[in-house]
């Protein structure tokens, strides 16, 4: 066993919601948290002691994502949001999150916005605090070198700028830009 010493720095972490949004400019302190609605288990006691486990199907969840006021993402998310409200359609995709440090990656299938931020305005700068629900999140250890694998990155990149001009047309023809 090597004898290494494991670093975590934030600026490290990687959110991504379908591999074309790098979600960016966090908040200080938490900025991402990742929950599952269920518990993995349920357990039933029986009178004489016998004891009984159920597994839970139910892999679905919340992903919280917090950011500054002033971080670009949140115009971006807003304009998906405006979106969805207009054409009642669910914008759902993958949101990835990465942390290379412990090579922690998540996976949350079908992740849609669930609650967009309140708006909040004050003398100095509030959070814009973004939940998504996932359908089914997976929680994976991805050893190193897979996540940042050429395939990958050719994927991610030709679905980044098809996404980009959707979204770059978006933004213009809502009066955004």
């Amino acid at each position: 066993m090597a004898n290494t010493l494991q670093t975590y720095s934030p600026e490290s972490v990687q959110v991504a919601w379908g591999g074309i949004l790098n979600i960016k400019g966090f908040e200080e302190g938490t900025f991402c948290e990742v929950a599952r609605a269920a518990e993995n288990t349920k357990t039933r006691v029986g009178a004489q002691g016998d004891v009984g486990i159920t597994m839970s199907a139910d892999k679905t969840g919340t992903v919280t994502v917090t950011l500054m006021q002033t971080s670009e993402t949140n115009r971006l998310l807003s304009a998906i949001q405006a979106l969805q409200d207009s054409t009642g359609k669910l914008a759902r995709e993958s949101l990835q999150i990465k942390d290379p440090s412990g090579s922690m990656l998540c996976e949350c299938l079908g992740a849609h916005i669930m609650t967009p931020p309140a708006v909040t305005l004050a003398d100095d700068m509030s959070p814009k605090v973004w939940v998504f629900f996932s359908e089914k999140i997976l929680y994976l250890e991805a050893p190193i070198g897979v996540i940042n694998s050429a395939a990958t990155v050719a994927k991610i990149s030709s679905v980044k700028s098809q996404a980009e001009s959707a979204i770059t047309s978006l933004i213009t023809s809502s009066g955004f830009i």
